[in-house]
């Protein structure tokens, strides 16, 4: 993505659905997007947020339960940008 108005798309499209704290605005994602343009895939790991697996609202649906003790050692590795070793460390099997 080398254009700035397709970045700028992206960014309208994923806003709705990630929540973020009042200091992170389109703007910054932007910048931080183009941050990125000489990023391949391969240099990249995904992974689906660490969870406790399927189970029950209180009203009956079907959800997935977060793992929030490994979500918070998530939180702490990317402040302290210590991702690569978190996911070395971590089952994010489920």
């Amino acid at each position: 993505m080398t254009s700035p108005s397709k970045i700028q798309n992206v960014v309208s499209e994923i806003a709705p659905y990630v929540a973020v704290d009042d200091t992170l605005d389109s703007a910054k994602i932007a910048g931080i997007a183009s941050s990125m343009l000489n990023i391949r895939s391969d240099d990249m790991t995904f992974f689906t947020l660490p969870n406790n697996g399927p189970g029950r609202s209180a009203d009956g649906q079907s959800i997935v339960i977060p793992d929030m003790e490994t979500i918070n050692k998530f939180g702490e590795a990317l402040q302290n940008d210590t991702v690569d070793e978190f996911v070395a460390t971590t089952d994010l099997s489920q």
